[in-house]
């Protein structure tokens, strides 16, 4: 499903890094969840903004802030 999206995303003109993508995947993930769908919107969620710590380039901050 992630990559679907990114194609909706793509038609829409948000390129790649664009911060409007994790928006919209966040919001597409809560509709999904509230259409019982919960696997899929974690999915979802996970591919378009995933944890800190799982962000490619990003050093986590030793201080926690």
């Amino acid at each position: 499903m992630p990559d679907q999206v990114a194609g909706i995303f793509d038609l829409l003109g948000l390129p790649d890094g664009d911060p409007r993508r994790a928006m919209l995947a966040k919001q597409f993930a809560e509709y999904l969840r509230g259409m019982d769908f919960p696997e899929s919107a974690d999915r979802l969620a996970h591919h378009f903004d995933p944890p800190a710590e799982y962000r490619a380039g990003e050093t986590p901050d030793p201080a926690g802030g």
